[in-house]
């Protein structure tokens, strides 16, 4: 698996992207998901992989594609 480093670096990787989302990130979030019933996250680290938008209680993640990616 992983090592602590690679963990650390991704989860400060997230964080930064948290701090920088995209015009269609923030219509998402702050326009439905933040207030949606089920708990939402931003940016959340699974293993190696950093979703756009994840959603533990039905098991779904959303990504959003674009120039960015």
């Amino acid at each position: 698996m992983f090592n602590n480093l690679s963990d650390r670096a991704t989860k400060n990787f997230a964080k930064k992207l948290r701090r920088a989302m995209t015009k269609q990130e923030k219509h998402l979030w702050y326009d439905f998901l933040q207030k949606y019933r089920c708990k939402w996250y931003k940016q959340k680290p699974i293993g190696k992989y950093i979703t756009d938008f994840y959603c533990g209680h039905v098991k779904l993640i959303v990504e959003l594609y674009g120039s960015q990616h």
